[in-house]
């Protein structure tokens, strides 16, 4: 039987997201962020660092919110959204990404979404960048939840000093604003949101992570 090459072979795992090899070669500096990368890291923010709480937050995977933006298809965003639940959470972390039908994506920023406030408040490090993706998404999620006035609020700001860096703002700005708004916190403009400098170095501490929690057992296969 063969076995993967070591680029192929799982290195860390959390349910069904696997992060392989491969997939770390996104963590060099001046890579952007694949969507896996994201993911994983959003999902242990959810159900490692803010565990007493994962039953209020809910994360929205990367491609799912990418398909939830482009499908003309009513029902098919509704059996993405419908088994969420997302009126039962306290606050959903959504990845937006730029990407159209036509075109791939450029860049990565955070949609938080507070359901009890009916609120979607968007993140970018180069603000401006996704404002058209995020009210497009928010738009979408609004008309499913049967909201009838959310709001949609924007960080003023870019903190983002080049084009790289916009996945690691997502991971950054997602810790942030869960740990203010999980305690009360409900307005864009007190979010202490890093800067440029502290984002860029997640990068080796991102994939010191992934060498912690990597998965022995997988790796032992072959």
């Amino acid at each position: 039987m063969d076995t993967p090459g070591d680029d192929e072979r799982i290195l860390a795992r959390l349910d069904d997201i696997c992060v392989r090899v491969k997939d770390t070669l996104c963590l060099r500096e001046n890579e952007w962020l694949h969507d896996k990368i994201i993911h994983y890291f959003l999902e242990r923010l959810r159900q490692e660092v803010f565990r007493e709480w994962k039953e209020e937050i809910e994360v929205i995977a990367p491609a799912v919110a990418v398909i939830i933006n482009t499908t003309s298809d009513v029902q098919v965003v509704r059996n993405m959204i419908e088994p969420l639940r997302l009126r039962e959470k306290k606050i959903v972390l959504v990845p937006v990404n730029n990407a159209s039908t036509r075109l791939p994506g450029t860049h990565w920023s955070l949609l938080v979404v507070l359901p009890a406030v009916q609120t979607f408040l968007h993140l970018d490090g180069l603000v401006g960048m996704n404002r058209a993706s995020a009210k497009l998404l928010s738009e979408k999620l609004g008309k499913h939840e049967e909201w009838t006035d959310p709001l949609f609020a924007e960080y003023s700001g870019s903190r983002q000093k080049n084009r790289t860096d916009c996945g690691l703002f997502v991971l950054a700005d997602a810790k942030v604003a869960t740990a203010s708004f999980i305690h009360g916190v409900d307005q864009v403009i007190k979010l202490h949101l890093p800067r440029g400098e502290e984002v860029s170095a997640l990068r080796l501490q991102l994939l010191e992570i992934l060498l912690e929690n990597r998965d022995m057992q997988v790796m032992r296969i072959g």
